[in-house]
């Protein structure tokens, strides 16, 4: 017996319910694997990218670089003579610029020339030289003469754990004073000489610090994609956005030789410093390797944006908003998935999330926001994932259960055919019929009158039973649809689905006659049963018939029925019940299988068929042409002249 079991707790929650559920879980999951720093290499990788994809065109830039080429090292040597360097500082320092920074280490002299060089770099307040504090490698002090005052900066940087540049920073805590980074003491130089800066142009606000009255924000070893990152002294995230196109660069022979010109410097910070690979200052960064002096010159840029134009850095949401975000994501893919229902509509919500989420995060970006774009797509993603596999395991779930109740007062086809209706049924509509070429089958037993005079109730039903299951069984077995059972009677459809229509390789057409042939064994096999059981034997009378007809729901909206309409339906019932009396008649056949001509087209020479003429069925105007199936299409088995 056929058992429906009780449904599990996954189809008791309500479909709302446990998509809230799914997406409040999945959401926590992403949030705790950023929490521990599990997403912080592909939030990385995703800002890398970002950086590269939104280049913003901006205004010539307030530094000009003078570059120490290889060609440089074969003219000049390496390390340059203080005498050389003296002499582009001064060469520099004739253009009015206002600020020099010089990123070469000198923690020693380079003959000749370095009384020169400490003269000059002396009587110039504006020249910065740059030392190594050594938290990230060896210490590189800078020249004596300049120690301990405004005029070196450090060139101390904040690496990533894969060793790449995102972070600026400008200020290091020394004992007993603070020192600062050099492009921190360039750009203050810069904004000192800048008319209308009140003096002093870095104060502090808490623990902000303020170029000219605007905030940078310092970074925390939690924002954006970080966790526990190293957060000591005063960082700020470095926007690399169009970084490395728009600096003028001279090499230090153009310096030398004149060909700089005035303009060229004039008001602006002169960097100094090498882009040779054999002086191997080389640094990853978001988009390429960086030289030192690329690096110190976008921080000064960056700087002086923040200051004088109020150029927004990089900035993050709070954790808890970060959070929150991933929350909503998470949340809303899942609560997505049972409005929409349909695989189709699913794939389109994956579809469309991707695109928003890609858009938000390429349009924050280009606003100076990092947003977390990743673990916010992780979360939708997974969210959605998660909720449309469990709902196609509670819909699966539930099917079974729908057909196991079903398919107990229908066919296991119509059952499907419901329930993919079931929305519309739910809602109180009939669904539309379709048009579409079947073949109907009709069959009757002959006998069954006379068995019901002579017996009971019960004992009817009981011998009933296998006969009717017998013949269905038989069509079902053909690819054939049950459509309905009246008394000793069974109609059946074939070619109402497509994965019926080629059963085995046969049309319907031949899935019908195959059907009856089948119905003949089953016939054949009872009435041998009847007879050793001294029951009555039965004879069935089979019509089919090929053509249009409507294939839908009839009945009022209390109670439906799957069945087929037309005439072509009409002509199989005509030709099940043509001269029935005359196969009374018959001894030696269980069976008379009577087509139409549309039929006989489809079966080919693949059986015996007897042409019986046209006939006047019942109701029909139009005289139709009749034959009798035999039986497989075998010589010795086909009759020369049987009756009809």
């Amino acid at each position: 017996m056929l058992k429906i079991g009780r449904p599990g707790w996954v189809e008791e929650v309500p479909r709302g319910v446990l998509a809230l559920a799914l997406g409040a879980l999945v959401s926590a999951s992403v949030v705790g694997l950023r929490a521990v720093g599990a997403l912080e290499p592909l939030e990385l990788g995703a800002y890398d990218h970002l950086i590269s994809k939104t280049s913003q065109e901006r205004a010539r830039s307030r530094v000009v670089l003078i570059t120490i080429r290889e060609e440089d090292i074969a003219r000049f040597g390496h390390p340059i003579s203080d005498e050389k360097l003296a002499g582009a500082i001064q060469a520099l320092g004739s253009f009015e610029p206002r600020a020099i920074g010089v990123d070469l280490f000198r923690p020693v002299p380079v003959s000749p020339g370095e009384v020169q060089l400490e003269r000059t770099v002396l009587d110039d307040r504006r020249v910065v030289l740059v030392e190594r504090a050594g938290d990230d490698g060896p210490s590189v002090p800078g020249p004596d003469y300049v120690r301990g005052t405004s005029q070196v900066g450090f060139a101390d940087g904040a690496l990533d754990h894969d060793g790449k540049v995102r972070r600026a920073l400008l200020m290091m805590d020394a004992p007993g004073a603070a020192s600062f980074s050099l492009s921190l003491r360039l750009a203050t130089r810069y904004l000192a000489a800048e008319p209308g800066v009140e003096q002093p142009v870095l104060q502090w606000e808490g623990d902000t610090m303020k170029l000219n009255g605007q905030p940078l924000r310092p970074f925390a070893g939690d924002d954006g994609a970080y966790v526990d990152a190293y957060d000591g002294g005063y960082q700020v995230l470095l926007d690399y956005r169009s970084a490395f196109q728009r600096f003028e660069r001279y090499s230090f022979s153009d310096l030398l030789d004149g060909r700089v010109p005035r303009a060229a410097v004039e008001g602006r910070v002169a960097l100094l410093g090498t882009t040779a690979e054999s002086a191997t200052d080389e640094h990853m960064t978001p988009g390429v390797m960086a030289y030192g002096i690329d690096i110190h010159a976008i921080i000064v840029d960056r700087l002086l944006g923040r200051a004088l134009s109020g150029e927004a850095g990089m900035r993050v949401i709070p954790s808890a908003a970060e959070a929150a975000l991933i929350f909503a994501l998470g949340l809303l893919a899942a609560l997505l998935v049972p409005v929409l229902s349909r695989g189709w509509l699913v794939a389109a919500e994956a579809l469309l999330g991707l695109v928003i989420l890609g858009a938000l995060s390429y349009g924050a970006f280009a606003l100076g926001w990092w947003l977390p774009a990743v673990p916010v797509a992780i979360a939708w993603y997974a969210a959605l994932g998660a909720t449309a596999s469990i709902a196609s395991f509670r819909e699966r779930a539930e099917r079974r259960r729908f057909a196991g109740l079903i398919n107990r007062f229908v066919s296991e086809r119509v059952a499907k055919q419901i329930w993919e209706l079931k929305d519309e049924f739910l809602d109180d509509k009939r669904p539309k019929g379709v048009r579409k070429e079947i073949t109907a089958l009709f069959c009757d037993i002959e006998g069954f009158s006379t068995a019901s005079e002579r017996m009971d109730p019960e004992p009817l039903m009981e011998w009933a039973n296998p006969i009717i299951g017998g013949l269905a069984g038989a069509i079902a077995r053909c690819g054939g649809l049950v459509d309905d059972y009246a008394g000793d009677g069974i109609k059946a459809d074939f070619g109402v689905y497509h994965d019926a229509a080629a059963k085995g390789g046969m049309n319907q057409g031949v899935q019908a006659v195959e059907a009856a042939l089948e119905m003949k064994r089953v016939i054949e096999q009872l009435n041998l049963e009847a007879v050793d059981r001294k029951r009555q034997t039965v004879r069935v009378r089979v019509g089919i018939f090929t053509g249009r007809a409507m294939l839908g729901f009839l009945g009022s909206p209390d109670r439906l029925k799957f069945t087929t309409l037309g005439d072509s339906v009409n002509t199989a019932a005509r030709l099940e019940g043509w001269e029935k009396e005359r196969f009374l008649k018959e001894t030696e056949e269980c069976i008379r299988i009577l087509i139409g001509e549309p039929t006989r087209a489809l079966l080919g020479d693949r059986y015996a068929v007897q042409d019986l003429g046209e006939a006047e069925l019942k109701g029909k105007r139009d005289k139709v042409r009749v034959y009798r199936v035999w039986g497989p299409a075998k010589p010795a088995e086909r009759p020369e002249s049987p009756g009809a």
